[in-house]
């Protein structure tokens, strides 16, 4: 079955991104000033650890959902690199089942050891912090934060599958239900005066309510869930075993990816308390999530796409290959500068106004905002070849991690120049090569030019707009 991308799914697609984003706009007010600064530094550090469920996923959710898609799309066996040749129209629900029964066995093991590790390094790390305040301030936040992170992880391969099958409308039906009862819940137990306790009671909410709707809507997805009642298959040791041993070689190299686009992304935040003050750590911990928001609407498109991608490798659909990445590349470079350009003008003057503490300059801003640019950027090239079924970049991802988490580390140890230092470790690491090379080496595969990107891009962008309105 060829998954592709309807007039539907961009429609949800657009209102789950921006849903998902307005949710940290709408509470943003809100925590800035119901939270002490130093409370708003906490609040980010937790959202920090608990991104840190991502690394103990290790790679498995893109593997587990090329392997659902090349299921869902008839593959009759799985294969280390690359898709089947074999295949027919229907989908292979007796492989789905199989791969569904080991991610089930997998998840489990995965968030039993990420709660034991959070509850002992990441305990550890907060009181380093917090020192005298830990035990009357963040002991019970940071508590409820790692339950939410043992439920978010053993219940996350319903999204991951969801994904798998194209089914990009109920992903963002699950995201704006989900998102919704955390705002509301968030505002009124700021308003009760709960403090942090509250803020993260209402992500403990928003993770299970996401990941259980998710479940209800992808059985439900073109009667999957019958189907793989009337298709089971014998499940016995030997196929976890298989089902692992197909996956595994792609697997750790997206284990490798997932934590190298942490220390790119995240790590900085972690690092930043131990050097800069807790109030410097909350700005330019709020600058990133804006960024951030920034990043992830200008790269909506590209997620939405990823399953159709996925999909016409499958078919050997070259030409949808190129027309649908001219997509995601055209989509990105319009939608990133410009939503940038409604935070600068409309977002700073807000915040300034609801902190005045706070103080984000523009300099800050362009200079981040720059660095996120070029690494989302790389992500484009990155994710096509990741649908591929090859992860041949990711020694150099994981080179240039290191030398993003070593330069600043350095920079603020030895050098004056503050939270600039982040910035600039974190762009240099990306221009030495992947900014560049990896753009390059998909171009060069997929016979791309500049020309070919801007011409198809924007009529597929024009065409998908037409679509939806």
């Amino acid at each position: 079955m060829k998954v592709s991308i309807s007039r539907k799914d961009n429609v949800w697609n657009i209102l789950g991104i921006a849903l998902s984003m307005g949710a940290n706009f709408i509470v943003l007010p809100f925590i800035l000033k119901f939270l002490s600064d130093d409370d708003v530094a906490i609040y980010y550090i937790f959202l920090r650890l608990s991104s840190i469920a991502t690394l103990f996923d290790f790679g498995f959710s893109p593997s587990i959902a090329r392997s659902m898609n090349y299921a869902y799309s008839g593959a009759m066996d799985l294969d280390r690199e690359g898709v089947s040749s074999e295949k027919k129209e229907e989908p292979n629900y007796s492989l789905m089942g199989k791969v569904i029964l080991t991610c089930k066995i997998l998840y489990l093991s995965i968030s039993i050891i990420a709660l034991l590790i959070g509850s002992s390094v990441g305990t550890y790390y907060v009181y380093s912090i917090t020192k005298d305040s830990f035990i009357n301030s963040y002991l019970y936040p940071w508590i409820i934060y790692l339950a939410a992170i043992f439920l978010n992880i053993l219940f996350s391969y319903y999204n991951v599958f969801l994904r798998g099958v194209g089914a990009v409308t109920k992903i963002n039906v699950a995201t704006i239900i989900a998102r919704i009862v955390q705002i509301l819940l968030c505002i009124i137990l700021l308003l009760l005066g709960v403090g942090l306790i509250g803020v993260a009671i209402a992500y403990l909410i928003y993770g299970f309510l996401f990941r259980m709707i998710s479940s209800y809507l992808f059985k439900r997805h073109n009667n999957i869930g019958n189907e793989l009642k009337v298709n089971k298959a014998k499940f016995e040791k030997k196929d976890f075993v298989y089902i692992m041993g197909k996956m595994w070689p792609n697997t750790w190299k997206d284990g490798i990816v997932t934590i190298s686009n942490y220390l790119v992304n995240q790590a900085m935040t972690i690092i930043a308390p131990l050097f800069l003050s807790l109030t410097l750590t909350g700005i330019f911990s709020l600058t990133t999530q804006l960024l951030t928001a920034v990043a992830t609407i200008a790269s909506s498109v590209l997620n939405a796409y990823q399953p159709q991608l996925q999909s016409a490798y499958a078919n050997n659909d070259v030409e949808s290959q190129r027309k649908t990445l001219s997509l995601c590349i055209v989509s990105y470079f319009i939608l990133y500068i410009i939503v940038l350009i409604g935070l600068i003008f409309v977002g700073l003057p807000l915040i300034k106004i609801i902190k005045p503490s706070y103080e984000i300059n523009y300099l800050l801003i362009i200079s981040v905002s720059t660095s996120f640019f070029i690494v989302n950027y790389r992500n484009i090239f990155s994710s096509y070849i990741s649908c591929t079924n090859r992860l041949i970049y990711y020694k150099s991802f994981l080179l240039s991690s290191l030398i993003c988490v070593l330069g600043s580390y350095v920079l603020l140890r030895f050098s004056t120049l503050g939270v600039y230092s982040l910035i600039i470790a974190q762009l240099g690491s990306q221009i030495i090569f992947n900014a560049w090379y990896w753009p390059r080496f998909v171009h060069k595969e997929l016979n791309l030019n500049p020309k070919y990107v801007v011409i198809f891009g924007t009529k597929a962008l024009l065409s998908m707009i037409k679509r939806s309105s």
